[in-house]
């Protein structure tokens, strides 16, 4: 297949690479592209879309396109139309199923919900909701035994359900059979089928889905040969990115949607496969020469191209990060491949400026290590090395303020701002706060860790006192920040006496719900203000949307002195605890996610899809997890047998985690350490021999 005229009119196409123009020119059967880090993935992906629609291969809404995130399928859609406009196609691209896979299920969904046994307005659930469902219903879905057999596993009623939805979750992404025999045959096997199914039951009857259950009721339409036939029949050309992060039942899902062509483009990096912890399994990219053979019938009719030019990063950083993943052992005692052999190079018609472009931070201690850091981006700074301070990016295992408050103050004490909104800090926010206190001033809440109307075991200790602590510093700041007389403190104070009022006579009901206070409230000062800050606004919306999942669940309508100190248990106890000690993320412009004049603090799998043209690395010293327990119980089970031996998990993991991060990099690449806790061994590959930021500063302007 050629390349249509009007691409070729186009100045980049004089550009392209003769691996990117394999892409674009590939006509029809399954296509496997292994991109590197900044090898132009994206723009191979548009133009081989554009191609085959200018070619009249397809019509746009013959195309589904999967991405890994919502942000990245906007992002995919604007470039298709931006490149539409410049070559005049005019042709609606609207119609192009673009979208996360999830979203493309939940599209399926919709459009087939009849062959479903989902009601009309069905709920889908996210991650918290979908545990405080579990929570809700516990004593519906298990039997006193299975809740004290789970509650000896994994502790109190709120970590039961946690648990829960990890095994449901990782059940249906394996598409596990809970029935057979052998799964039951033991006790905590058998206790969570039968929770298992009555966790569906109860969903259907609530007329809602979790996210899992999504793809899991998609691929059930998939499987069945009339419904399959009606779905995949519009369908020519599917393209997956970022398909080292999918799971197995996602793969099912690609596979059969391509079912009718064959027309199927994987893309991704086996290098970049962080989402383990999530379900996803990198044998998906792997082995997909062999799986889609195998699939469509074919012997060797699977293409495969590798990108390896990076245009992104200086030729040192591209050195030391192939040094960084050569240096580990990806050996099989059989035909498996943990990894693809490749090596990245640079753009060889791109020169490079030759300096110290991988360099080191050393400090004596935690503490001497971010003033080091935040001297070095201070100093970047002045001599005009950065001209944003948005362009340094400090990339962290972890962004709790644990790890990151650290590096935060030492930036603050020169005037440099800092933007983490990932650090779960949410409930920390000066806006968020005060709507916490007014909240337990309205309803008498002290912050008290004993009531009656609750289970005391449903939660540890810990959360108890957490939480409490936590609600005596909201009011704290309430009652210290404002005099008695300011218009929110009066106002409190009207609205209590509205409810006690209502408490005193038993009779009459005030017909609110908690969002009413929450709008009223939000008309007074500081709030007034706070609405005029766009990321305080935003956050009192995400707090607005946790009252929408409160007044979800619980459905109160009224308040009234029968009501009131069940509201306030729920509310507090059971609603707002839990929430607060799984953290919430601040709010995230998606027009703008890297405000300027902020250094970015976020953790590598955050910076995944990200370049900066300063990367500092840290958390050299941080050990990964070991293999998850749900995939050591469940592994028999599954579909396929185990990929990758157990035992070298983590550290392939590890291998992976921080190729990402440094691939972030453009012009410098920064490790950062400290005496104290100095990096592990295995970093000494790429940190042995760095020169320390102090010595080559003036080589950096």
């Amino acid at each position: 297949m050629d390349i249509a005229p009007e691409l070729q009119l186009l100045p980049e196409s004089l550009d392209l690479n003769d691996e990117q123009r394999a892409i674009i020119t590939h006509d029809d059967g399954p296509l496997l592209v292994i991109a590197g880090p900044g090898s132009g993935k994206t723009h191979s992906l548009i133009l081989r879309a554009m191609n085959l629609l200018l070619l009249d291969k397809a019509k746009p809404e013959e195309f589904v396109l999967c991405t890994f995130t919502e942000k990245a399928a906007n992002e995919m859609l604007t470039r298709m139309t931006a490149l539409a406009r410049r070559i005049d196609y005019r042709k609606d691209l609207s119609f192009m199923w673009i979208g996360t896979i999830h979203s493309l299920c939940n599209r399926l969904i919709m459009e087939y919900r009849h062959y479903t046994p989902l009601g009309n307005g069905y709920e889908t659930l996210d991650k918290f909701s979908q545990w405080f469902f579990l929570f809700e219903h516990l004593n519906e879905i298990c039997s006193n035994e299975a809740i004290n057999l789970f509650k000896n596993k994994w502790g109190s009623a709120w970590y039961v359900a946690k648990e829960l939805q990890r095994y449901f979750d990782k059940i249906m992404e394996e598409d596990v059979d809970v029935d057979q025999s052998c799964f039951r045959s033991n006790p905590f096997r058998s206790h969570l089928a039968r929770a298992y199914r009555k966790y569906q039951r109860v969903l259907m009857i609530e007329n809602c889905v979790g996210f899992a259950s999504v793809q899991k009721i998609a691929h059930k339409l998939l499987c069945n040969a009339e419904h399959s036939c009606k779905i995949t029949q519009g369908i020519r050309y599917v393209f997956v990115d970022e398909y080292q992060d999918t799971n197995y039942i996602q793969e099912q899902i690609v596979l059969r949607l391509a079912s009718a062509t064959g027309n199927i483009c994987v893309v991704g990096d086996e290098d970049q496969a962080l989402y383990r912890f999530r379900g996803a399994t990198v044998r998906n990219i792997l082995e997909f020469p062999d799986t889609a053979n195998k699939f469509f019938g074919l012997t060797n009719g699977c293409k495969c191209i590798q990108l390896t030019t990076n245009y992104r990063s200086h030729p040192k950083i591209i050195d030391a990060n192939d040094r960084w993943m050569k240096s580990a052992d990806w050996s099989s005692q059989n035909d498996q491949r943990f990894r693809f052999d490749k090596t990245s190079h640079p753009d060889l018609n791109t020169m490079h400026f030759n300096y110290p472009a991988v360099l080191s931070i050393y400090g004596e201690d935690t503490y001497d290590e971010a003033e080091e850091f935040a001297e070095f981006v201070l100093s970047l700074k002045s001599r005009g090395t950065i001209t944003d301070y948005s362009q340094v990016a400090l990339l962290l295992y972890s962004v709790k303020p644990a790890y990151s408050d650290v590096y935060v103050e030492a930036l603050k004490k020169r005037g440099i701002q800092a933007f983490s909104p990932r650090s779960r800090s949410f409930f920390n926010q000066i806006e968020v706060s005060l709507m916490v206190a007014c909240f337990a001033e309205l309803f008498g809440y002290c912050g008290e860790k004993q009531d009656n109307l609750l289970d005391q075991e449903s939660f540890s200790e810990y959360i108890q006192e957490s939480f409490s602590e936590y609600v005596k510093d909201c009011i704290q700041k309430l009652n210290n920040g404002y005099m008695s007389s300011h218009p929110l403190l009066v106002a409190m104070r009207k609205l209590e006496a509205e409810i006690i009022g209502g408490e005193e006579d038993q009779k009459e009901e005030l017909a609110v719900r908690l969002a009413d206070y929450f709008y009223q409230i939000l008309a007074i000062e500081p709030f007034t203000t706070f609405l005029k800050n766009e990321h305080q606004m935003r956050n009192l919306v995400i707090f607005s949307k946790a009252l929408d999942t409160y007044q979800y669940f619980y459905r109160h309508t009224s308040i009234s002195g029968c009501n009131r100190k069940q509201i306030k248990a729920h509310f507090f106890h059971v609603f707002l605890r839990p929430l607060h000690d799984a953290g919430v993320y601040d709010y995230e412009d998606s027009q703008e996610p890297l405000p300027k004049n902020h250094v970015q603090i976020m953790t590598i799998h955050q910076s995944k899809g990200l370049e900066f043209p300063v990367v500092v690395v840290g958390s050299f010293k941080k050990k990964l997890s070991e293999a998850e327990e749900v995939d050591s119980e469940l592994q028999t089970f599954y579909k396929r047998k185990s990929f990758e031996p157990e035992s070298r998990m983590s550290y392939f993991d590890k291998m992976r985690l921080y190729y990402v991060a440094f691939s972030r990099a453009q012009k410098l690449l920064v490790l950062t350490s400290h005496k104290r806790k100095p990096p592990k061994d295995y970093f000494r590959v790429i940190w042995n021999g760095l020169p320390q930021w102090r010595d080559v500063h003036s080589d950096l302007s």
